[in-house]
């Protein structure tokens, strides 16, 4: 949906998530798993919230939004609480993920 090979997600308890203005914002169901929120004036793809995990949201993370938010990658290092590749068996065939010992799921959830 979003045209690009790689997109960073952040999985978000929804009660610590809200929407700062939401008149355009539309959820659609895009897979047979989950359903997107996406805009309907510019069509960009916002979040992805799975079946299986009614209490997440999963904001790309460059829809954010958020002056709270920490400022360089060290700090940020202290809230995030696991990196990893996700949904792994859906990468192109021409894709060779970096030898950086993160962990590899071949699904998101």
């Amino acid at each position: 949906l979003s045209g690009s090979a790689f997109m960073t997600w952040c999985p978000i308890d929804k009660s610590c998530f809200r929407w700062v203005g939401s008149g355009s914002i539309q959820l659609v169901r895009t897979t047979d798993f989950g359903r997107r929120h996406i805009c309907s004036k510019c069509r960009g793809v916002l979040t992805i919230v799975y079946d299986s995990q009614p209490g997440l949201i999963w904001p790309c993370a460059g829809s954010l939004d958020d002056d709270s938010l920490p400022a360089t990658k060290e700090e940020m290092g202290k809230y995030l609480s696991r990196v990893c590749h996700i949904c792994c068996r859906h990468s192109p065939t021409w894709l060779r993920l970096p030898d950086d010992g993160m962990e590899r799921l071949e699904d998101a959830c």
